[in-house]
C-alpha cells in the first residue's frame, strides 16, 4: 500500500482547486492580491522579561520553544515579538524550505524577532495555512530570495516579497476551502495515530 505525505495531499488538492476541478459549489472567482496587501506586518515588541510563553515556528508547525529545545538559547526575551492567534509567522532563515505557519494553536505568546509576524487582512486563517504549506508556495518565497552564505541559506528580499501577487477567492470561499483542509488535516492526524497504535501492537505482540 502506498502512503502519501500530508504535504503531498495538501498540495495536490490545492492545485485541483486552482484548476477549478473541485466541488461545483465554489464559484472560484479568484483575484490577484499583493502579498503586503493581504498580510500586514506587525512588530509589537515585549518590554519585560518572560512576558508570555515562548513560541517557535518550524516547518512542521507552531510549537512551544520547550517542545523543540531543551533550554532557552538566547540571553533575553525583551524585544521579542508578541504573537496572537491567527497571525502569519515567517522565518527569515529558511522560508523557502517551508518554515511558515499561521498560528492556529496558541491564543498568544512571544517569538524571536528573527521571525516576521503578520496580521491577516481579509483572509481566512485556515485557508492561508493551507496555502503556505503548498510546494508552489515554497517557489513563491524562493522567488523573493538571493543567495546566502550557503546553498541552504537564502536572504529574503522583503520588499520583493511584498510586491509578489497571490491568487485568492472571496472570503466566503476561503472559509469553505480552509474548513475543508482543516478537516482533512484532522482526519490525517487521526489515521496517523491509529497507524502508530497498530504498528506498536504488531511489534510488541
Amino acid at each position: 500500500m502506498r502512503f502519501f505525505s500530508r504535504k503531498y495531499i495538501f498540495s495536490y488538492l490545492y492545485k485541483l482547486l486552482c484548476k477549478k476541478q473541485i466541488a461545483a459549489s465554489y464559484s472560484l472567482s479568484w483575484e490577484q492580491r499583493k502579498f503586503d496587501e493581504a498580510f500586514i506586518e506587525r512588530r509589537n515588541k515585549t518590554e519585560k522579561e518572560n512576558e508570555d510563553i515562548l513560541l517557535s515556528c518550524a516547518i512542521n508547525g507552531m510549537f512551544l520553544n520547550s517542545e523543540l529545545f531543551g533550554h532557552f538559547r538566547g540571553t533575553t526575551t525583551i524585544g521579542y515579538l508578541r504573537v496572537k492567534k491567527n497571525d502569519l509567522i515567517l522565518s527569515a532563515q529558511n522560508l523557502h524550505l517551508g518554515n511558515a505557519n499561521v498560528n492556529l494553536r496558541f491564543e498568544h505568546g512571544i517569538i524571536s524577532p528573527a521571525y516576521k509576524v503578520y496580521d491577516l487582512n481579509n483572509c481566512n486563517p485556515e485557508f492561508v495555512q493551507s496555502w503556505v504549506k503548498r510546494d508552489d508556495t515554497k517557489k513563491f518565497f524562493l522567488a523573493a530570495t538571493t543567495e546566502g552564505a550557503s546553498q541552504c541559506r537564502k536572504n529574503i528580499e522583503w520588499e520583493t516579497l511584498g510586491k509578489q501577487t497571490i491568487s485568492m477567492p472571496s472570503l466566503d470561499e476561503q472559509k469553505r476551502i480552509g474548513s475543508f483542509f482543516s478537516q482533512l488535516d484532522n482526519l490525517i492526524t487521526l489515521h496517523q495515530r491509529k497507524w502508530k497504535r497498530i504498528n506498536f501492537a504488531v511489534h510488541t505482540d
